[in-house]
C-alpha cells in the first residue's frame, strides 16, 4: 500500500463522522502521503437500485452542505468529566487533541451530535491526554456548542479494551446496558447508525466484499455511469473508504469521474465539514480537469483547518496548485 499524509492517514479512519482501528492500542496514525501518493481500502453494502450517477459539479460544489460555524465569541464548551454509564445508547468517539485525524473530524463530529444527539448519548473518550490538555486545547476552538468529554481513566480504558480500540479515531456505540453493539473505524460509523436505526446486523466483511466488488467494477468500466452510481450506492455512508479509494484513483489519473464520485460523497457524508474528506474531494476533482471547482472546495477546507485550530500545512500547498491551475485555464 502506498503512504498517506498525516492529516489524510489519520481521517481516513474516522470520516464521517463524520477519521481507525488498526495499529496498537492508544497510537494516533503516524503515516505520511506526500501530495502525490495514495492510500487503498474499503468497505460497504450494496444497494440494487441504481441511481444515475450525479454530474461532476459545473457550478459551486460545496452548494448544500452544514454551515461553517459563525464567529461570535463563544468557546467549545468542553469540560472533561468521568465517564458513567446512561440508561440510553451511547456512541462513543474515542479522541485527542493531538490526533490530527480527531481535530480533522471535529466540526462533523459536533454537526452530527446535532442530527442523532436525541436517539444517542455522544461524548469523547480522550486516549493519552490529560484533562488540562484538552481543555487548552478546546478554549481555541471557537464554536458555540457542547460535548461530553470523559478523561482517561479505569472507565474510558475499559471503554477501550472492550471497545477493541487499535489507532484512533475509533467509534463504539453502547446500548443502553453499555453492552457493546459495535466499534470500527470513524469514517463508517454513518453506516453503522443507519443499519442499527433499522435493526440490521453490521456485518463489515460482507459489507467491505460488496462495496469492493462494486467500485471495482466500476473502474473497469470507467465510462459506465450505471456502475459508477452503483458504486456509489454500495461504498455510500463509510467515508473510510470512499476517501481511501478516490485519493488512490486520483492520484492514478484513472477512472476520474468515480474518483470525484467517491471523494464528493465522502465529504457530503461528514457534512463537508471533514478536513482529509474534503481535501481528497479537492485533489479528485484537480486531477479530473476541475481546476475551478477544486480552488472552491479547497477554500472550504481552509476555513475548516481555522476554525479547528490547525495549521493544513498540505493542503495550503495543494490549494496553491489549484489555483495555478484554475489561473491557466
Amino acid at each position: 500500500m502506498s503512504s498517506i499524509p498525516l492529516r489524510l492517514a489519520a481521517t481516513l479512519f474516522r470520516a464521517g463522522f463524520l477519521a481507525a482501528v488498526t495499529a496498537t492500542i492508544g497510537a494516533c496514525s503516524q503515516a505520511t502521503r506526500s501530495p502525490d501518493t495514495a492510500a487503498a481500502s474499503s468497505e460497504a453494502p450494496a444497494n440494487s437500485g441504481a441511481s444515475v450517477a450525479r454530474p461532476a459539479p459545473s457550478g459551486d460544489p460545496t452548494s448544500g452542505w452544514a454551515s461553517l460555524p459563525r464567529e461570535n465569541g463563544a468557546t467549545l464548551r468542553a469540560k472533561v468529566t468521568s465517564y458513567t454509564q446512561a440508561a440510553r445508547p451511547t456512541l462513543v468517539v474515542f479522541f485527542s487533541a493531538t490526533c490530527p485525524g480527531c481535530v480533522d473530524a471535529l466540526l462533523s463530529d459536533l454537526e452530527m451530535k446535532k442530527r442523532v444527539g436525541s436517539a444517542y448519548r455522544i461524548g469523547f473518550a480522550l486516549v493519552d491526554e490529560d484533562d488540562a490538555e484538552f481543555e487548552t486545547y478546546a478554549a481555541k476552538i471557537h464554536v458555540s456548542a457542547d460535548i461530553d468529554v470523559w478523561r482517561v481513566d479505569d472507565a474510558t480504558n475499559d471503554l477501550r479494551s472492550r471497545c477493541h480500540m487499535g489507532t484512533y479515531p475509533a467509534w463504539c456505540v453502547l446500548d443502553e446496558k453499555s453492552n457493546v453493539v459495535a466499534s470500527g473505524e470513524g469514517g463508517d460509523v454513518t453506516r453503522e447508525l443507519e443499519l442499527a436505526r433499522a435493526k440490521q446486523a453490521w456485518d463489515k466483511n460482507a459489507i467491505l466484499e460488496r462495496a469492493t466488488t462494486a467500485i471495482d467494477a466500476a473502474i473497469a468500466a470507467p465510462e459506465d455511469a450505471r456502475l459508477r452510481a452503483r458504486a456509489v450506492e454500495a461504498a455510500r455512508g463509510l467515508g473510510h473508504l470512499e476517501n481511501d479509494r478516490a485519493w488512490d484513483l486520483a492520484q492514478a489519473k484513472q477512472a476520474p469521474e468515480l474518483a470525484v464520485a467517491l471523494a464528493r460523497d465522502a465529504a457530503e457524508s461528514a457534512d463537508g465539514l471533514d478536513i482529509a474528506t474534503l481535501d481528497t474531494y479537492a485533489y479528485a476533482l484537480a486531477q479530473a480537469g476541475y481546476a475551478a471547482q477544486a480552488v472552491a472546495v479547497q477554500t472550504r477546507t481552509l476555513a475548516v483547518c481555522d476554525w479547528v485550530a490547525t495549521s493544513c500545512s498540505e493542503e495550503r500547498e495543494r490549494f496553491e496548485r489549484f489555483k495555478v491551475a484554475a489561473a491557466a485555464r
